[in-house]
């Protein structure tokens, strides 16, 4: 009887060890899940945001060019077009914390999947 006892005692701390085993990967799998979603959508934002950043520039330099010949003067062009991007720049700022952030915590959030939707 004591034998059989030990037996099944043996076989419930195997299972035990196998579950946790199983859980502990799991644990990992899900870990890496998230730190890949999380880079690879970092990741696309960097690639879009220094896309928009390169179009703007481009997009700058034209107007400034446009607006230099309308104008018959280079320096005016880059001037004026400087001066919209030092005010976006300063109402970007300005409303940072009150907009922007928030929205970008939202996104980053948004990217980590809930656990109570899994199951």
């Amino acid at each position: 009887m004591s034998n059989s006892k030990e037996n099944r005692i043996e076989l419930l701390i195997e299972y035990l060890t196998e579950y946790i085993n199983a859980r502990v990967e799991i644990l990992r799998l899900d870990t890496i899940e998230l730190g890949t979603n999380i880079v690879s959508g970092l990741l696309k934002f960097l690639i879009i945001g220094t896309l928009i950043v390169v179009a703007f520039l481009f997009l700058g330099f034209a107007l400034a060019f446009f607006l230099g010949h309308l104008l018959n003067h280079d320096f005016a062009g880059f001037l004026i077009v400087g001066s919209i991007f030092l005010l976006a720049t300063l109402w970007t700022s300005s409303r940072w914390n009150a907009v922007i952030k928030p929205r970008i915590m939202k996104s980053i959030i948004e990217m980590i999947p809930d656990d109570e939707a899994d199951k």
